[in-house]
């Protein structure tokens, strides 16, 4: 009985090949599990942005519903808890986005902060995540804000360390205000 070598040779090429294939992808899913499950913009479009478009029998649902009917909006030049004199002591420029308590944005908690605070009781806009200020830092947006003060509160993704995220009441305000690069000034 004659073996044919190169018929041999093929087949364990190819299994090699398929079970490199097997590896790479779960190597690639484990750690880029965002990329390995992305969506299309359409099926983007189709996420429901207010809460009455959602189950009423999810638990998540009922307190946003709750912490929804909770907020009042307050304007700005009236918001005497978050107007306060105080003196700039550093300015910097920084990238500035912007988030809402939505799970997707979040974790399954996407009312506390990762310092225990709850933005939806709170229901100002006060409140900003950044890496690089200590828990309870005052900051002023001043050019978009005027003398507004934020309270660092909350931490973003590691990779995103010279960035302030500010929360914002609804995914739409977040939405629309975008990606901007601001300057910054941390106050007493």
């Amino acid at each position: 009985m004659k073996l044919n070598y190169n018929k041999i040779v093929t087949n364990e090429l190819l299994e090699r090949i398929i079970m490199s294939l097997i590896l790479v992808i779960f190597v690639f899913s484990t750690f880029y599990p965002q990329m390995a499950k992305a969506q299309t913009l359409d099926s983007l479009a189709n996420i429901p942005t207010n809460i009455s478009a959602v189950k009423a029998d999810d638990l998540l649902t009922q307190r946003f519903k709750e912490a929804e009917q909770k907020l009042v909006p307050l304007p700005i030049t009236n918001n005497k808890l978050a107007v306060q004199s105080s003196k700039a002591i550093r300015e910097m420029y920084v990238t500035s986005t912007a988030y809402s308590s939505d799970v997707a944005q979040t974790d399954s908690t996407p009312c506390i902060t990762a310092d225990g605070f709850n933005v939806c009781e709170n229901g100002a806009e006060n409140v900003v995540a950044a890496n690089f200020l200590p828990f309870g830092t005052k900051i002023k947006i001043p050019e978009l804000f005027g003398d507004r003060i934020f309270i660092v509160h909350d931490r973003m993704n590691a990779r995103y360390y010279y960035r302030v995220d500010i929360w914002m009441t609804s995914r739409d305000r977040a939405i629309q205000y975008g990606n901007r690069y601001i300057k910054i000034q941390v106050v007493e």
